[in-house]
């Protein structure tokens, strides 16, 4: 079973490989789901800019993402936004 200092650490891993733009993740919470068998590690970051236009002016200055990752082995089962 992986614990969850070790999730946490996984967990960001793979959002940092996966969404790049995604800046200076901040943990923000971390849920254990019995049926899912995963750990549920929320992170919010501000985005960085990719220019000075308009639209990258006007898109919201941060984000919240949920990374599930498997109890069992470790690996990334899913990148969500979290719910409104």
């Amino acid at each position: 079973m992986i614990e969850v200092k070790e999730a946490v650490r996984i967990a960001e891993k793979y959002l940092q490989e996966v969404l790049p733009d995604f800046g200076e993740p901040k943990l923000e919470e971390v849920e254990y789901s019995e049926p899912r068998q995963a750990w549920l590690i929320t992170f919010k970051a501000g985005l960085l800019p990719k220019s000075d236009t308009l639209s990258e002016l006007l898109r919201p200055s941060s984000l919240t993402k949920v990374v599930q990752v498997s109890v069992t082995d470790g690996k990334l089962i899913a990148i969500k936004n979290r719910a409104a």
